[in-house]
């Protein structure tokens, strides 16, 4: 009986330390979002552009996949991150109005990987700027 208690003693520290080590790599996500690009016409076509705020620089975030490709992240703050997707034409753009994206990235310290699943990132309210009047309008 001794060793079965012992046994479990050492198996329950091990499982303890190892969601420990596995906490250390949890990052928070402040504010995510995605809005549109959209040219002026039809053929011009569509970008989506992906936007990723954490509470702090703890991670470094590398790629995004979003609709099955995969696309380098920029940095702009340390903790704000960014992508742009490819030009699409608007038979190739999901109406939908959120999106579901991994992301892939390191610890900032030490060594461990960071995967991260969003399964509904909301895509950002359009603002649609008035266009100027002809100078001969004025």
């Amino acid at each position: 009986m001794r060793k079965l208690v012992a046994f479990l003693l050492v198996l329950s520290a091990m499982a303890c330390g190892s969601q420990k080590k596995n906490g250390a790599l949890q990052v928070e996500i402040q504010d995510y979002y995605f809005d549109q690009q959209i040219g002026g016409t039809a053929e011009a076509g569509i970008n989506e552009s992906y936007y990723f705020k954490f509470e702090d620089d703890s991670a470094i975030m590398e790629r995004m996949t979003v609709g099955g490709k995969s696309y380098d992240l920029k940095s702009k703050d340390g903790m704000l991150f960014q992508a742009t997707t490819e030009l699409m034409s608007n038979d190739e753009v999901n109406p939908a109005s959120f999106r579901k994206v991994s992301l892939i990235g390191k610890a900032r310290r030490g060594d461990g990987m960071i995967h991260i699943q969003l399964d509904s990132v909301p895509m950002r309210e359009q603002i649609f700027m008035p266009s100027a009047l002809p100078q001969g309008d004025r």
